[in-house]
């Protein structure tokens, strides 16, 4: 391969490296700008200015996502990003999942996002036309799924608080129902965030953990355990410098020996006014998502994340999830329902 075809594949290579690496910093390139030129036929010349132009343009797109400088060789970084963008051509140039975290630290270099956010070893990065580098992992998305439920349940709530039920409105009795199955939704949404929680840490330990020994890596991978159980031992396996943490105390005992007792009414449901082989009526569970019950939910999930990343790695809590108000909403915009009357 002569002079010149080797500075039209360089040249090929940085231009889709290039593009990725714009739209992950948020750009949003050209028509013309997304177009690959056939470099084949550019004189040597031409080809040798075009190079050191996208070398420059591609380090300063990185150097808007990354902390540092790329962590291997730059042509190493322009592999990996060259091939990132041929898959997402093939996948239709929309919304992408380039990597996991990991595996985008690896080859291209550490993520600035890391100032501001928690980025899990197994968080997907998105590229998306338009938007800077956004990252997906499910604790996030049940935690925004939980400030959504919890907030329109007190929308719900706050709604009815305010009809006078000698006169009520049509939606008003609907307006109940709504509630209990907004309730009902939110205790649920607390063990699926709890769930997700708690396999995230394995995870996050399995590949980020050097030398682990296959019993330890048993325990980690193990999703048949009780939740109870996982909750506290997958921390106790990441620091076992510290003392384990107790499932009989609180907030976990709140969780495991009231709360989940209403969430399994919901979950395996018996109508009828019989009590269970577990010794409690479930329908009278179920009908029973009230705002005292949805309450105790949230707030042991909540002190049950906060006490568990206290633990593993020495903070209050995950970026991830909200701060809670003084009315305890979380911190963030949602979808909310309509409390105001508009003439």
């Amino acid at each position: 391969m002569g002079r010149r075809d080797r500075l039209a594949q360089s040249a090929d290579r940085l231009k889709k490296a290039w593009v990725v690496a714009a739209l992950l910093a948020g750009r949003h390139p050209s028509r013309a700008e997304f177009m690959i030129p056939d470099y084949g036929t550019w004189p040597r010349k031409r080809l040798q200015q075009h190079v050191a132009d996208l070398e420059f343009d591609l380090r300063a797109a990185l150097s808007v996502i990354l902390l540092h400088d790329p962590n291997r060789n730059l042509a190493s970084a322009v592999g990996w990003l060259k091939k990132r963008f041929d898959d997402w051509v093939a996948a239709g140039c929309g919304v992408f999942v380039v990597s996991v975290a990991w595996e985008f630290e690896a080859r291209v270099g550490r993520l600035r996002a890391r100032d501001a956010l928690d980025v899990p070893p197994y968080a997907q990065v998105l590229l998306q036309p338009g938007t800077q580098v956004a990252f997906r992992h499910p604790e996030y998305m049940l935690a925004r799924d939980l400030s959504l439920l919890y907030g329109l349940f007190r929308d719900a709530e706050d709604l009815i608080s305010r009809v006078d039920w000698r006169l009520p409105p049509e939606w008003a009795a609907a307006a109940s129902e709504n509630a209990l199955a907004l309730g009902r939704a939110t205790i649920q949404c607390c063990f699926n965030l709890l769930e997700a929680f708690t396999a995230g840490l394995a995870k996050a330990a399995l590949m980020t953990s050097n030398g682990i020994d296959d019993r330890v890596a048993t325990q980690l991978r193990d999703t048949r355990s009780s939740l109870r159980r996982r909750i506290v031992r997958v921390p106790g396996i990441m620091r076992p410098d510290k003392p384990p943490l107790d499932s009989n105390q609180p907030p976990f005992s709140i969780l495991f020996d009231d709360v989940k007792v209403r969430r399994d009414a919901f979950v395996h449901c018996e109508p009828g006014p019989e009590q269970s082989e577990r010794g409690y009526v479930k329908e009278e569970l179920f009908h029973g998502a009230c705002a005292p019950e949805v309450e105790k939910a949230v707030d042991a999930t909540c002190d049950a994340i906060r006490m568990v990343w206290q633990y593993v790695y020495d903070r209050s809590r995950p970026r991830w999830m909200r701060e809670r108000m003084q009315d305890r909403r979380f911190s963030r915009d949602n979808l909310r329902l309509c409390t105001e009357r508009s003439d």
